[in-house]
């Protein structure tokens, strides 16, 4: 689920691991969450689409399957992740190459084998066609959805794999990758309420258009592997979570590109599905071979591919799966006057704290939210746990928590009234896009107040006087200018780049820095 822009933005900061900023190199478009496999975790996955009334007051929906942090994914759900980052509008690809511009003569493509992706599909569809697996399985036998049909299916992975194309073209040094517009089945990821004022995420089937796109990027600057398709998400074909588990045959290729040609920062631009007898190894080591042997970059080519990659990166993020994402939600009220009305439930430990619209278990886990608070409402989800409010540790039990709002002490003896933030942790998957922004000229003695982490890319640990000029703790810093000259920074660890700024006199200009807040 993507959250909202704007406003949204300035109110939700996101947390990731405790402090803010990147945990990995690897971003990507926003992926679909999945519900769980319902045999391995015997648990209920969230409603799909229909029938959002439970009958259960304290129903949860707080059960995904955690997503890759890698953004390596299946062809479909990352087709589908790049029309929900409207990737196709980063305008024309280096060297002017359209989708459709075909392979030069002796240039090696991209074989999908678009025959052998149809039988495999057929191959696993036809697995749960069977009195004693569906009985296990416990799948009605006349769901007509999870039935394999040729005239559906077969055509559905033959315009798929006709869709995707690559090539490497060893005379211009480039990899050129193209995709035209199709239909794809995808699961849809949205947001409702039940009669109970439980807001959860839930996930329905449906089929997409994927708008055409395509690029050329230098070989020098990018990176071509093939994946096992088994070893990939496990995504169960029409979202039927009693096949998600049958052995995949095939394999993808993954396509991520680098802002410098030693940078440890990867974008992933592309997946591509396949087949068993594809010949993705052959394309990834005349990937390789070709990049070795590629010529150096003109400086005109490698400027249009700095603003393809921008342009890509800052519509790139990172997927936070159940446990792994805290977040800061501000509009909170702060004083014990603005808690007064908070009640304890008598049974169970929980609390009603009206203020912020939730309804607290005895674990501080949020089982009920209301419109009371439209922040709290469009932000906090059924299943998340509040922390704390501005710092401040709530303590455990939801009635204990509504009793410390309401005391000065907890307040630190105020009595004021005012606006703070809250700290919750969420089981639902979210997607926390980045940004790149550029910092205004500081002097030298003043960067070199930053400490920034040892490996690479330069990370900022603690922002100190850059503080001022808008660089906080987390970023990333890609480029620079240092004692008159552009740096790559990205391309260097933290040592090296603090090296760099212990000799700069004068300012220092931070280019191009990298942010998930």
């Amino acid at each position: 689920r993507i959250p909202a822009t704007g406003f949204v933005r300035a109110i939700a900061m996101k947390v990731v691991g405790g402090g803010v900023g990147l945990v990995c190199c690897r971003l990507g478009p926003p992926q679909p969450v999945y519900p769980p496999n319902e045999i391995a975790g015997r648990r209920k996955a969230p409603l799909p689409r229909h029938g959002v009334s439970t009958g259960d007051p304290n129903a949860r929906y707080d059960h995904f399957r955690a997503p890759r942090v890698d953004h390596i994914l299946r062809e479909a759900d990352f087709d589908y992740g790049t029309e929900l980052a409207q990737l196709a509008a980063t305008g024309l690809p280096p060297a002017g190459f359209s989708p459709r511009t075909p392979p030069p003569p002796g240039a090696l493509a991209l074989d999908v084998d678009a025959e052998g992706r149809v039988r495999e599909r057929e191959r696993i569809m036809r697995l749960r066609e069977s009195c004693f697996y569906q009985f296990c399985c416990c799948t009605c036998c006349s769901d007509e959805l999870y039935k394999y049909s040729p005239e559906r299916d077969d055509a559905q992975e033959r315009a798929a794999a006709a869709a995707h194309g690559a090539f490497v073209d060893e005379a211009r040094g480039t990899l050129v990758v193209t995709r035209h517009a199709y239909r794809a089945v995808v699961p849809k990821n949205y947001t409702t309420t039940d009669q109970y004022g439980h807001k959860f995420a839930g996930i329905g089937i449906g089929a997409h258009d994927v708008s055409e796109r395509g690029f050329a990027v230098p070989l020098r600057y990018c990176r071509v592997a093939a994946v096992p398709a088994g070893a990939v998400a496990r995504r169960p074909l029409l979202l039927d979570p009693k096949v998600s588990y049958c052995k995949v045959e095939g394999s993808v290729v993954v396509v991520s590109c680098v802002p410098t040609e030693a940078a440890s920062l990867e974008v992933v631009v592309a997946c591509i599905d396949v087949g068993p007898a594809g010949n993705a190894g052959a394309f990834v080591a005349a990937a390789a071979r070709a990049a070795a042997a590629a010529p150096p970059v003109s400086a005109a080519d490698r400027a249009a591919y700095d603003e393809w990659f921008v342009a890509t990166l800052a519509r790139s993020g990172q997927t936070k799966g159940p446990g792994q994402f805290r977040k800061v939600v501000g509009g909170l009220p702060t004083g014990p006057a603005a808690y007064r009305s908070a009640s304890t439930d008598w049974f169970g430990g929980g609390a009603t704290i009206r203020e912020l619209g939730i309804r607290l278990d005895s674990s501080n886990v949020v089982f009920q939210t209301k419109r009371t608070n439209p922040v709290v409402f469009e932000h906090v989800n059924t299943g998340d746990r509040l922390h704390g409010i501005d710092g401040r540790q709530l303590p455990a039990g939801g009635k204990k928590a509504a009793k410390a709002l309401g005391s000065p002490e907890f307040w630190g003896g105020s009595a004021a009234s005012g606006i703070g933030a809250g700290l919750f942790t969420t089981q639902t998957p979210v997607y926390n896009p980045a940004r790149v922004y550029s910092a205004p000229p500081v002097d030298a003695g003043v960067a070199r107040t930053a400490t920034l982490a040892a490996a690479a890319p330069p990370t900022i640990v603690s922002a100190g006087g850059l503080g001022a000029v808008g660089v906080a703790d987390g970023d990333v810093i890609l480029k620079a200018v240092v004692n008159g000259a552009r740096v790559d920074a990205a391309a260097m660890d933290g040592a090296a780049f603090a090296a760099a700024l212990a000799s700069a006199a004068g300012s220092v200009v931070l280019e191009s820095v990298l942010t998930l807040r």
